[in-house]
């Protein structure tokens, strides 16, 4: 069996309305991934990005532990930047887009297909959020395009239930916590792969 987008989006909605609490109450919010396998979460990730290259280290370690625990599932909770341009794509990363808005970006990944939501926002007079109108997504050519979702659905799709270990778990864990990210792994998974002597 392989997760249903449709079966975890009560799961990824409740994250979400968490990650927009969290936004509300402290002006900002943290990057989250959360990694399935046959509906079920395995492990989860948060983590402050420190910069473009440190984000791309941690995309790759996420990857490494999608692997280690035989995910074909990876969603992401972010908050960004987004351009919202109508007509041609402009030649600027949204980042350095003057017109840019933040935005908070989930997107479920597979290795065939995904589901999206943008939410972008802004701040009153008095610094309080307010949310715009969200936009959302499904499969391959309506996808709120970015690197790290290309990225980790390759990552998914070299990855296999069978390829996943305990061995590989641990190194990946390790190297997601001394970037500085929180991990859990769930119990079941942990059993699962100590079960499997790998």
């Amino acid at each position: 069996m392989t997760t249903s987008i449709q079966t975890i989006t009560p799961i990824v909605e409740s994250l979400l309305t968490r990650t927009l609490g969290d936004l509300v109450e402290n002006g900002n919010a943290i990057q989250q991934f959360g990694l399935f396998a046959d509906n079920q979460v395995q492990a989860s990730i948060a983590v402050v990005f420190a910069g473009p290259e440190h984000q791309r280290r941690v995309v790759e370690q996420v990857g490494a532990l999608a692997c280690s625990v035989g995910s074909d599932t990876i969603v992401m909770i972010a908050d960004t930047y987004c351009s919202l341009h109508k007509g041609p794509v402009q030649p600027v990363a949204p980042s350095e887009d003057p017109n840019a808005s933040e935005a908070i970006w989930v997107e479920i990944i597979q290795s065939t297909e995904t589901a999206w939501k943008l939410i972008p926002y802004g701040r009153d007079d008095h610094g309080e959020i307010v949310f715009e109108s969200t936009q959302s997504g499904a499969d391959r050519g309506d996808q709120f395009d970015g690197w790290t979702v290309r990225e980790l659905a390759r990552t998914l799709n070299r990855c296999s239930r069978e390829s996943s270990s305990l061995l590989g778990l641990k190194l990946a864990r390790h190297q997601l916590e001394m970037s500085g990210a929180t991990v859990g792994v769930s119990p079941a998974e942990m059993e699962r792969l100590a079960s499997t002597g790998t």
